[in-house]
């Protein structure tokens, strides 16, 4: 067994989407404007993305990545993956607001691009009466599993409630978003893991 330790995510965020993202913009040959167009994102915004003065929230991060044709998960470093283990300590997650609305709540970003799998972990903590209302719609499939407290899940035009040691699993490509649960208290917190397996490329470098 070979003892090479896995590598560990240090939390950088900023200068890492960055690059990433002009990398991905600039290997498919499109200017910050096509790539507004595309995603929906504004050009200003993108450009201090770039720059690194700017994070995209993760509803914001889904869109560029869709835009661009690439996983979420190759736009949150800069490195290429390495195929070697990687692991995130506890304190050390990179944090993205979950939305444009930032009472809405976080997400811990569990995975390191540097893995090179085709997967996502997010854990959302949401606030009740709070829940962004922003649509997703992506290549891949979605694994949600509720840790703690009630939540809606509107998938197409059917709406699940889930509360804890629940799960759904979907298709990416169906519009979805999280609503207010009836069952949900308003002082507790509402915390769910989300796993995406995209039908994207992981490394932004691909054509």
């Amino acid at each position: 067994m070979s003892d090479r330790k896995p590598s560990e995510a240090d939390g950088a965020m900023p200068a890492d989407v960055g690059a990433a993202l002009r990398r991905a913009r600039k290997d498919r040959g499109l200017t910050l404007v096509q790539l507004a167009e595309r995603s929906g994102v504004s050009q200003p915004f993108l450009s201090r993305v770039e720059n690194g003065s700017a994070t995209p929230s993760v509803a914001r991060l889904y869109s560029i990545a869709e835009a661009l044709g690439v996983s979420v998960g190759s736009l949150l470093g800069d490195q290429p993956p390495t195929g070697e283990p990687s692991v995130t300590r506890s304190g050390a997650a990179r944090t993205l607001a979950h939305s444009d609305n930032t009472s809405v709540g976080d997400s811990l970003v569990l995975t390191d691009p540097t893995s090179g799998t085709l997967l996502t972990g997010l854990l959302h903590t949401m606030r009740p009466g709070h829940l962004s209302g922003d649509t997703f719609t992506h290549a891949g499939e979605d694994l949600l599993h509720v840790i703690s407290g009630h939540v809606g899940v509107r998938i197409g035009e059917q709406t699940y409630y889930l509360g804890p040691g629940d799960s759904i699993h979907h298709s990416g490509e169906l519009p979805h978003t999280f609503v207010d649960s009836p069952d949900t208290a308003d002082d507790e917190t509402i915390r769910v893991l989300i796993v995406t397996a995209s039908g994207h490329p992981t490394s932004p470098q691909q054509h």
